[in-house]
């Protein structure tokens, strides 16, 4: 059976090489030459490393992951156990030149711009905004370094179903109070979406859905102004409420998430 080969810094030649101009021996004698000869170069000896195989990189990660878990080692520790008895494949190649920090900077990246859009959404009505949040945290908690517990997602799903609700009903309970109808409530969704392209937040926040609303109570219900004047300020109101109410669901949903996430 043939020793291991091993390799040298030194020139970018091999030990292996350097054993093979030494006198004629054993294997084991070349090989006390070409480390001798290492260490007249003055260059480290290293033997050459076993090649890393898919499964032994997945136990190496787990390990590590128990080693910086706080909440649940156990957990690792049962798993790294069970990728032992994986079938090792080969590891494809890594790219060198890019930092480890780089998939995890690429993650939070995404992650924070789902959260940045599903903020924007839940002030613009017909947007999924808090979908689009929810969205953020399955990725980041399944793509991320860190994991959650299982009752810190049932929190999570809890507070994404009333964002949902919130978003159904409160406009419509606010609308109907002051006498509206779906002519009004509908002109007031499309006066806020209007308003959010062409004008600035104030003005297509505030103004354009009462005026939508007015509008679509005068032309489509056919009511007087002042019947139509009550009925758009109530569509308006209740629209405004409900966005108001999503939108701080939304920061609700992302202060727990990371709250979970770096605290917990």
């Amino acid at each position: 059976m043939t020793a291991e080969t091993p390799t040298c810094a030194f020139s970018g030649r091999t030990i292996s090489r350097m054993a093979t101009e030494s006198p004629s021996g054993t294997s084991a004698e070349k090989e006390t030459v070409a480390i001798s000869r290492a260490q007249e170069h003055k260059t480290p000896f290293r033997k050459k490393e076993p090649e890393k195989t898919i499964g032994m990189h997945c136990i190496l990660r787990l390990r590590k992951l128990q080693q910086q878990s706080i909440r649940r080692p156990a957990f690792f520790r049962h798993a790294a156990s069970r990728a032992e008895s994986l079938p090792h494949l080969p590891l494809p190649a890594k790219n060198e030149n890019m930092p480890p920090v780089l998939s995890e900077t690429l993650i939070w990246c995404v992650t924070l711009l789902l959260f940045g859009m599903g903020l924007i959404g839940t002030l613009i009505p017909m947007l999924p905004g808090i979908i689009i949040i929810a969205a953020g945290c399955i990725w980041q908690g399944v793509m991320g370094s860190q994991t959650l517990a299982w009752w810190e997602w049932t929190v999570l799903a809890l507070l994404v179903a009333g964002g949902l609700v919130i978003d159904k009903l409160s406009g419509g309970m606010g609308a109907k109070k002051f006498g509206s109808t779906s002519a009004g409530i509908w002109g007031a969704v499309i006066g806020a979406i209007v308003g959010a392209i062409l004008f600035t937040p104030i003005v297509g926040l505030l103004v354009m859905p009462f005026l939508g609303a007015l509008l679509a109570e005068l032309i489509f219900a056919r009511k007087d102004i002042a019947a139509a004047f009550k009925a758009g300020s109530g569509a308006a109101l209740g629209m405004l409420t409900g966005l108001l109410l999503e939108f701080t669901c939304g920061l609700l949903i992302i202060a727990w998430f990371c709250s979970c996430y770096f605290l917990f």
